[in-house]
């Protein structure tokens, strides 16, 4: 996964399925600038990330949805220049249908996705697991942790999403944002007692445990 000095980037399997939704929901088409600026909002990229510039000058926030692009299109995603127009992004009807799986799982909580789907999840599911596995994965932000309990909450990972909440410090998040966490964790919480799984009960209000201090990117959640 692509990193920088000024946070960490998210993997490009999930900025693509995520630039498919945003251009599903906006009609099927969007400009480079609006899908930076949604992009950025959902990842939750901090201002210091946005204003990085590589060694060749290029910002490389912008220059990675750029990159997030020209995967969707190398799969046949988004339709020619000469259909689009320059400056502009549409999907293809391929894409139509890859944005429509996107919203039905951001907007519905759907996780019965076809396998060539689900693969877009695949890279930040794995890094959830090795984070709490404790293999060499950095800690991220405490708002990227609480867009990660989003994610378990709407993949059914129960148990990664209440663990993932006890790494979670309170102090470091908007109230608004650990609020939606803890709601999510609850969740995940009865649902794994209800699968027969086990885990420490979340009491309202309760502090999370303090996690280890090594520091990742940034991100943001969406709400239930």
């Amino acid at each position: 996964m692509p990193g920088s000095r000024k946070g960490k980037l998210p993997s490009s399997k999930e900025a693509q399925f995520r630039l498919a939704y945003v251009l599903y929901r906006a009609g099927g088409q969007l400009s480079l600038a609006r899908a930076v600026e949604l992009l950025a909002e959902y990842f939750g990229i901090s201002d210091d990330l946005l204003g990085c510039h590589a060694t060749t000058g290029a910002p490389v926030w912008t220059n990675f949805v750029q990159w997030t692009r020209q995967g969707l299109n190398a799969d046949g995603f988004l339709a020619p220049v000469c259909v689009s127009g320059w400056g502009n992004w549409l999907l293809s009807e391929e894409g139509k249908e890859l944005g429509k799986w996107a919203a039905s799982f951001y907007d519905d909580h759907r996780v019965d996705l076809p396998a060539w789907v689900a693969d877009y999840l695949s890279p930040v599911k794995k890094r959830i697991r090795g984070f709490l596995r404790g293999g060499g994965v950095a800690k991220p932000t405490d708002a990227e942790l609480c867009r990660w309990i989003d994610l378990c909450y709407r993949m059914e990972m129960w148990s990664e999403g209440v663990e993932v909440f006890h790494r979670v410090l309170k102090d470091n998040v908007p109230n608004g944002l650990y609020e939606t966490a803890a709601r999510q964790a609850r969740i995940c919480e009865l649902r794994l007692a209800e699968s027969g799984g086990g885990g420490p009960a979340l009491q309202p209000g309760q502090r999370p445990r303090r996690a280890r201090t090594s520091r990742g990117g940034d991100g943001v959640h969406e709400s239930i």
